[in-house]
């Protein structure tokens, strides 16, 4: 795996730019800004859809993607130039409008100083809203990279602060970004997702794993047991979690015994985390059991 170098000292590692405001320069106009030096994520491909339209609060429709019409979910913070930016992607069956009322996007676009897209669903094949492998992941890929480069393009955002979160099929789909698209990304969190996994008559393949191109922290959480729909989404954390630690990226696994669904209490940590991640970092604040949030609950491992 492509090891992330450290330009500075490691005490400058420890502060995080997450949601922080005020001067980024010192009284000798040198930058002050940690991050200033940190290795810097890949620029977002181009517009698949020649110039971008406008991306405004509420519901963006019509946004052309690979030759289709696509819709996501928009909140915007009080000041969206150059804010940091999150997806949030549902579940099988469910809204994006739905998805991001139930993560209250606007109260976390505020908080966080975060652009929140959250996506309305694909055609992703085996059963699935969004496409992963074994079906053909080209389109939400392609969507993905599209709604990224045009909140660049109109909010030049800050691109160390790009993050992926969702649940159940929207899940697996963070997961592939994860693993496929890393070198945008500052972390992770996974509501039962996951890879290598197999789907109910059809069979396996879903999710194959592949090393990231960046070390990145991932937040996973898995129902136990019963977290099945169709893929047993326990296993497939286990998989999944496993092979990145092995690859080097911080990880946290959070085991609750409620099911399929997100565990009661998230907001507590998920946030935190989050908000505590910047692309290149040397290391992750929550790296090797540290918890700077306070809040991590006794259920979640870091091996």
């Amino acid at each position: 795996m492509r090891a992330l170098i450290a330009l500075l000292p490691l005490a400058l590692f420890a502060c995080s730019g997450g949601s922080s405001s005020g001067d980024d320069t010192d009284s000798d106009g040198v930058s002050a800004d940690p991050n200033a030096n940190l290795p810097k994520p890949s620029p977002p491909a181009d517009y698949s859809g020649g110039t971008c339209p406008k991306i405004k609060a509420g519901t963006m429709s019509g946004f052309e993607s690979n030759g289709t019409a696509r819709k996501f979910q928009v909140a915007l913070p009080p000041e969206p130039q150059g804010a940091g930016l999150i997806f949030f992607w549902h579940g099988n069956g469910d809204t994006g409008t739905n998805f991001a009322a139930y993560l209250n996007a606007s109260k976390i676009a505020k908080k966080y100083n975060l652009i929140v897209f959250t996506p309305e669903k694909g055609a992703g094949g085996i059963g699935l809203d969004w496409g992963v492998p074994p079906s053909n992941e080209k389109a939400d890929l392609t969507f993905f990279d599209d709604m990224l480069s045009c909140a660049d393009q109109q909010y030049n955002i800050d691109r160390r602060r790009v993050y992926t979160l969702g649940f159940s099929a929207g899940a697996l789909f963070s997961s592939f970004l994860t693993l496929n698209r890393a070198d945008h990304l500052a972390g992770a969190v996974i509501f039962s997702g996951g890879s290598d996994g197999g789907v109910s008559g059809v069979g396996g393949g879903v999710n194959d794993y592949v090393t990231p191109a960046w070390d990145i922290p991932v937040l996973m959480t898995e129902g136990g047991p019963n977290d099945q729909v169709i893929i047993n989404f326990h296993d497939m954390t286990e998989n999944m979690s496993t092979k990145l630690r092995a690859d080097g990226s911080t990880v946290i696994v959070c085991h609750h015994t409620q099911g399929h669904t997100p565990p009661s209490g998230f907001d507590a940590y998920v946030w935190p985390f989050l908000d505590a991640e910047v692309f290149g970092q040397a290391k992750s604040p929550y790296a090797d059991g540290q918890d700077p949030s306070g809040e991590i609950p006794d259920m979640c491992v870091w091996d």
